[in-house]
């Protein structure tokens, strides 16, 4: 009887020959890499911004606005920044958005914040201006105009300040 059994279990294949079946691969979705986006055209620096992750393009124009944003003993003042502007985020999103900015970069993409002599600090108007169109792209616009102006008073000022570390 044991003998029946294990020549049932040989019979795996379809037809019936002893064959194991044969298992079909999963395709993937092909989905375009950084490395493989086209930056060395400079009419197509505002579409690459444009078409950024949420929290890449985040990362990349707070970046811009304070470039020490990107030193090492900054980074926990810009994951804050990040969470109060586009609301909470995964703990490693800020991280690796930050690698593929790095990435970008490499590529040609211009980051001022990873050149060798990053510019000063963004002015606050332009601060401002940035801060409140990130807002608006992701729906996060205060109720009314009186505590939407407060709450980005205080990121500006959060903005400003250096980590004590």
């Amino acid at each position: 009887m044991l003998e029946n059994n294990t020549n049932l279990s040989c019979q795996t294949g379809s037809s019936g020959d002893g064959r194991a079946p044969t298992k079909r691969k999963k395709q993937k979705s092909r989905r375009p890499s950084w490395r493989e986006v086209p930056v060395g055209d400079l009419s197509s620096l505002r579409h690459v911004v444009d078409n950024m992750p949420m929290v890449m393009r985040t990362v990349f124009e707070l970046a811009e606005l304070d470039p020490s944003l990107f030193r090492p003993d900054e980074r926990l003042r810009l994951r804050l920044l990040v969470d109060r502007v586009i609301g909470s985020t995964p703990t490693d999103a800020v991280g690796q958005a930050i690698r593929d900015i790095y990435t970008l970069r490499r590529r040609g993409f211009p980051v001022s914040a990873i050149s060798d002599a990053p510019p000063p600090r963004k002015g606050r108007e332009e601060a401002r201006h940035v801060i409140q169109m990130l807002r608006a792209a992701w729906n996060r616009v205060g109720p009314d105009a009186v505590s939407e102006s407060l709450w980005v008073e205080k990121t500006l000022d959060f903005l400003e300040q250096r980590s004590r570390n």
